[in-house]
């Protein structure tokens, strides 16, 4: 198992990408990028690239230095303590990371986009703890909070994807199953709604990576290995066109936390397939 910590998590995934002879990723469908990685050493330059910046390391350090506001102001303080649990959470310091942000939370005074993101990582920080029943707690919160407003639901996709983890963590396949139809549900809505390619490949690139989630859970292994690889071309397809997307363009940092899970995940998945057929397990 890879550590939290920033530096070596970089390391793991830059071997488990390496690892990958043979994986081209090329741009899906009608996305047709200009520099896609062609070949495994492609994809470790990429990796090597985006690997933890010191810089960024002295600026979430600098960000907990700052002292907690003097006032009583609870907008104040949950904004305060949203920006320490993400620079705890960006240094790897899991136990930190939940207590700043249980405490934004705690304020009642976040803004919509705060509290989101603060249930966000909380959910994947008690999953990253082993406490998936908080973790599902808090996705279930956001998904009913998502739903109550009338633009939420280009959120959805990614909240269910969530819950899908954290439920299979609980070995409920059954609910797993079913919240994966309500995430394709979701995506087919959305994709009635946006005519941006590069946001359909967004979406469909969230789609794969929840299925093969739930076929890992069922044991397919080779199947799970094909749609983690696939996730892993469609979440670099979207990096190649951010340019395209329409109107405020999300950060790179998610989709390449993305594709290279996917990856690493992959290279997880073809190995147990070719340990079940060494036992004659398949």
């Amino acid at each position: 198992m890879c550590s939290s910590d920033l530096v070596q998590m970089s390391s793991c995934l830059k071997i488990a990408a390496l690892a990958l002879v043979g994986v081209a990723l090329a741009p899906p469908g009608n996305l047709q990028a200009d520099t896609a990685p062609q070949s495994v050493s492609d994809i470790a330059a990429v990796l090597e690239h985006e690997k933890p910046d010191p810089k960024r390391v002295a600026s979430l350090e600098e960000q907990l230095k700052k002292p907690e506001p003097a006032s009583n102001d609870t907008k104040q303080l949950g904004s305060y303590y949203v920006d320490q649990g993400m620079a705890y959470y960006g240094l790897g310091r899991t136990t930190a990371a939940i207590a700043s942000l249980e405490k934004a939370v705690a304020t009642g005074a976040l803004k919509p986009a705060d509290l989101n993101t603060a249930r966000n990582y909380l959910s994947f920080n008690y999953r990253s703890i082993g406490d998936l029943n908080r973790a599902i707690a808090f996705d279930e919160q956001r998904i009913e909070d998502t739903k109550r407003d009338p633009q939420g639901n280009r959120r959805l996709p990614i909240l269910y994807r969530s819950l899908i983890i954290n439920v299979i963590g609980t070995g409920d396949i059954v609910r797993a199953e079913a919240v994966f139809e309500k995430l394709q549900a979701s995506v087919r809505e959305i994709s009635t709604l946006s005519a941006a390619s590069v946001v359909k490949t967004n979406y469909d690139a969230v789609q794969q990576d929840s299925r093969a989630r739930v076929l890992e859970a069922r044991g397919q292994y080779r199947d799970a290995e094909a749609a983690f690889l696939k996730s892993a071309q469609l979440n670099q397809a979207v990096l190649d066109n951010l340019s395209r997307w329409p109107g405020n363009k999300p950060a790179a940092e998610g989709f390449i936390t993305s594709r290279d899970s996917a990856l690493a995940q992959a290279r997880s998945e073809e190995h147990t397939s070719e340990l079940q057929s060494r036992l004659h397990l398949v």
